[in-house]
């Protein structure tokens, strides 16, 4: 006999005896509440991962299906209702039935999807310990495997047969793009392998007449992921390196091939979206204008490893290849962000993981600037870069995106302005960067370096050619040694303070950010910390400090990649010669963003 897994009159019966959801226990929302809960689910984060069926998913069958589902969906709506001061607590709830439901209670795609909601919208995290993304998207992936949401089932007889079929592989095709989208952008291994359903999924989105109408562009990020995992397998190739990177391989020509088979992607599927997509649905339209974000992205991803490549070795006249298509993907993330999806009055509502890759996309650029891109340089061009990252600073501050002081979207526009105050006074102070290079002795300061980081300055030669070289838009005033080292984090300071760098706190609740505290890191010589992007500050979030870290800024890699050295292993247990932290050497995962 089926049980309540398979048997959905026998799972109400069971969750309406035993398993009330403790949000509607407490009362922390009521009936009506819910109703508009769920409204602006389906109106303003649906579109974002298409996860939910309106039919099968409406209040009371996902209450009765999953109340674990229905306490996700209800927090997460809460940030955007008329009543935001009830998600930390309601966000409190889901994780705790979050971690119930991984002991007791029954598999099924709903608590499948829940994890997989969890993983996305999951409340910011000041610490990458604390960060349980790609362990809740780690649950969907097994318990879509454990329900063989891989397998086919039979053919459907009935209506709710077809739509319970369709929302199974629907499932199974988004934690597909999920563990591909995070493994090939934040260098995590992959899970899934392509299998049947994913390798003849170009028409699934027209397989029936009950095709949900954000079906389409699932299949097109499919494809998109498709192609990043292919590029990523023929670069992670070399068994005889700790994290596989193959770096005989001749990066530029791969990354063109890779590069031209992305257009041609992008091409196929604008025929394709306008044929098949609804133009009269706005989050239809919204959805199309997502994947020239995605895509740009991604191709900043993959041409970092060549311009890592050529940084490491020296720049020649061919690399200006790598930096000009590296610089045309940072600035698109950026303006497609600002000016084709903010207009659509969705970004409000996004996940986090899309404020993090247009940051991640500036630093990038920022980055750029440095000397040993002098030759690469147009005139014009620092200031054009400043003025693209001005732009998104002021939109997503704005209160047309930021909700509050502690949204995701104002935390990093204020991170983005000081790191851009900073780049800004530097360049000011030491000249442009094509004047001089920088000299290599010791700058003479009254605040010192700590001996942790004097050793770490006396272990590193200068060279102009590697990793280890200045990245910031002047040239004089600071070393080629000391300007990386100088992002690491102050350890006396960490060590004197523990609590205030690492802190248990999520980042809700709080009573307000206090920006301008007193107790701050050091200023280190050769760059000087602002308040708000601090290594420590209370006010960073786990994201954030993917760029503070020293392996971001001295080389030419996204976050979550390394390029290893002949005695990477060595480095990274000793630091070369200097005991270090496992923060230094971390390699984070930024916030993700699903392709659903």
């Amino acid at each position: 006999m089926p049980g309540p897994a398979q048997n959905l009159r026998l799972r109400k019966s069971l969750i309406d005896k035993t398993s009330v959801p403790d949000i509607l226990v407490h009362k922390l929302v009521t009936p009506d509440d819910v109703d508009k809960l769920f409204e602006i689910f389906y109106k303003r984060i649906n579109p974002f991962i298409s996860l939910l069926e309106p039919e099968l998913h409406t209040p009371a069958l996902t209450f009765s299906r999953c109340p674990f589902l229905f306490t996700v969906v209800c927090a997460i709506a809460s940030r955007y209702s008329d009543k935001p001061e009830v998600y930390p607590i309601a966000m409190h709830f889901a994780k705790s039935a979050a971690a119930h439901a991984l002991v007791d209670g029954w598999k099924s795609v709903e608590l499948c999807q829940a994890y997989i909601l969890m993983s996305i919208y999951a409340v910011p995290a000041r610490r990458w310990e604390e960060d349980r993304s790609w362990l809740y998207t780690g649950l969907a992936i097994r318990i879509a495997t454990d329900l063989n949401l891989h397998i086919l089932p039979k053919p459907p007889t009935t209506k709710q047969q077809e739509l319970e079929m369709l929302n199974r592989t629907r499932v199974w095709m988004i934690c597909f793009n999920l563990d591909k989208s995070t493994a090939t952008q934040f260098g995590k291994p992959s899970t899934l392998k392509e299998d049947y359903i994913m390798r003849n999924s170009l028409q699934w989105y027209q397989s029936s007449q009950y095709n949900h109408p954000y079906d389409v562009h699932i299949i097109a990020y499919s494809s998109l992921f498709r192609i990043i995992n292919g590029f990523h397998q023929e670069v992670f190739s070399d068994p005889n390196v700790p994290n596989g990177l193959n770096r005989a391989i001749d990066f530029r020509a791969v990354t063109l091939r890779y590069d031209q088979l992305l257009t041609n992607c992008r091409e196929e599927w604008v025929v394709r979206f306008d044929r098949d997509s609804d133009h009269n649905d706005p989050a239809c339209e919204f959805r199309v204008k997502l994947l020239p974000f995605y895509s740009s992205y991604a191709r900043l991803v993959m041409f970092s490893f060549g311009f890592q490549k050529a940084f490491q070795h020296g720049f020649q006249a061919d690399d200006e290849v790598f930096f000009n298509r590296s610089l045309e993907n940072a600035k698109a993330v950026v303006t497609v962000l600002v000016d084709s999806l903010v207009p659509t009055g969705y970004i409000r509502f996004a996940p986090d993981g899309y404020f993090v890759f247009a940051a991640f996309a500036s630093a990038f650029m920022l980055k750029l600037l440095r000397p040993e891109c002098a030759t690469f340089i147009t005139p014009g061009l620092e200031a054009e870069i400043y003025q693209v990252i001005e732009s998104l600073i002021n939109t997503i501050g704005s209160p047309q995106i930021a909700i509050d002081e502690r949204h995701t979207p104002k935390l990093y526009s204020r991170f983005l302005a000081s790191l851009l105050a900073k780049h800004k006074r530097d360049g000011a102070a030491r000249g442009h960067m094509h004047q001089q290079e920088p000299p290599t002795q010791q700058p003479q300061v009254g605040s010192g370096p700590s001996m942790y980081q004097q050793q770490q300055y006396q272990q590193a030669p200068p060279s102009h050619n590697t990793s280890s070289s200045s990245f910031g838009a002047g040239g004089s005033g600071a070393t080629t040694q000391n300007v990386p080292s100088s992002m690491a984090m102050d350890h006396e300071a960490a060590a004197a303070n523990p609590v205030s760098v690492y802190t248990n706190e999520p980042i809700y609740p709080v009573d307000a950010f206090e920006f301008g505290a007193q107790d701050q890191p050091k200023d280190i010589p050769g760059f000087t910390f602002d308040t708000i992007s601090a290594p420590g500050s209370d006010d960073m979030l786990a994201a954030m400090h993917a760029i503070h870290g020293s392996n971001f800024w001295e080389s030419m890699m996204m976050p979550g990649f390394s390029w290893p050295t002949e005695d990477s292993t060595a480095d990274a247990l000793f630091g070369n010669g200097v005991p270090v932290n496992t923060y230094q050497n971390y390699q984070p995962q930024p916030a993700q963003v699903l392709l659903g």
